[in-house]
């Protein structure tokens, strides 16, 4: 199975190559996680994709352990990690 395939099956898609998206909770946010500068990123969205208010949605980077975590408790987010970031040190 593609990649894209076993994301869409957990609701997930990838906006571009670097760049997953995440609709959660009912579709009431939307996480986005972004690869950048050797290091992952995560933001919150509203369902259509705009921004929360008062900097709300403003991108972070994610430490060591939340990135793990998030391996563990998503595999399919694992697998694109490891796609798009074949290298160690994706965290602060």
């Amino acid at each position: 199975m593609e990649l894209s395939e076993s994301l869409a099956q957990f609701g997930m898609t990838e906006r571009e190559p670097g760049t997953l998206v995440v609709a959660c909770v009912h579709n009431f946010v939307i996480l986005e996680y972004r690869i950048n500068a050797g290091l992952l990123w995560s933001r919150v969205l509203l369902p259509d994709g705009s921004e929360f208010l008062d900097g709300v949605s403003d991108w972070e980077a994610l430490q060591l352990e939340e990135v793990l975590s998030l391996m563990r408790a998503k595999p399919p987010i694992a697998a694109w990690l490891r796609l798009r970031a074949p290298r160690p040190g994706l965290a602060r």
